[in-house]
């Protein structure tokens, strides 16, 4: 096997691993984020106001976009296998998408609560991976 197969075959191992965690395991750790942060602000859910119902909002729609970012991740990790060119910016775009938001959402509970998010566990390994196929990638 080649080096560059090689490469191939660790980035397809990776979209398929992240894709697995972000299916089964971070939308715990997003929900667990969410309720405790949304608890904070509302007073144990005893002043609901606006802000809060749609940080309900926007969370329900991004758990589903989550899902299917994980979804396509473990599809296309036979592509990358594969050494398909479209691929690998595919799944950078999927690889950014958990970063972004689990980074932003984290950032409300940094702020209230003082404590490390559990949403940031999402967010350090799928930017972790997207570090790695960067590197992994031959220009």
């Amino acid at each position: 096997m080649t080096k560059k197969q090689n490469n191939w075959t660790i980035m397809a191992a990776i979209a398929l691993l992240v894709g697995l965690f972000i299916v089964f395991i971070a939308p715990g750790l997003f929900d667990t984020t969410m309720d405790q942060l949304i608890l904070k602000q509302s007073k144990q859910a005893t002043t609901l106001n606006a802000g809060h119902l749609s940080r309900f909002y926007v969370g329900s729609i991004y758990s589903g976009i989550e899902m299917l970012t994980g979804l396509a991740l473990i599809a296309i990790a036979i592509a990358l296998y594969a050494g398909k060119k479209w691929a690998w910016p595919t799944a950078m775009a999927l690889l950014s998408i958990p970063a972004m938001v689990n980074g932003y959402i984290g950032l409300g509970w940094l702020e209230n609560l003082k404590k490390f998010p559990p949403a940031y566990i999402t967010f350090f390994l799928s930017l972790a991976a997207f570090w790695v196929f960067i590197f992994l990638k031959e220009n």
